[in-house]
Order: C-alpha cells, then sequence, then structure tokens
C-alpha cells in the first residue's frame, strides 16, 4: 500500500500526536540556535491589582 507506519490520532483528545511529530521532526535537519537576546537582562513586570512589582533574574521583588 506503501504505507510503512500507521498513526492512532484521538480527534478528541490529540492522543498520538506526539508519535507522529516525533516522527516528523527527526529528519529535519539541525542547526545551531544562537539567541539573539543572549547576555541580556531577563526582566518580567507581574501586576496584580494592589501593586506592581518588577522582578529580574537575580529575583528581587
Amino acid at each position: 500500500m506503501g504505507i510503512d507506519k500507521y498513526y492512532t490520532i484521538s480527534s478528541a483528545t490529540g492522543s498520538g500526536t506526539g508519535e507522529i511529530l516525533d516522527d516528523i521532526v527527526r529528519d529535519f535537519p539541525t542547526t545551531d540556535y544562537k539567541d539573539p537576546f543572549e547576555g541580556l537582562p531577563k526582566i518580567t513586570i507581574a501586576r496584580s491589582s494592589k501593586r506592581r512589582e518588577i522582578y529580574n533574574d537575580q529575583c528581587i521583588a
């Protein structure tokens, strides 16, 4: 029939998608990825209804 492997995928729960995605990306070429933001500080602004706090990568509140 021309199909070597069958994949059972549930349309209701999405189960089985991991196996097919693993097989799809297995043949992708690997490339070296360089993070364009490497070396920059990581900052998160978390807002609540009472106050605003700024956290950086040293976890200073």
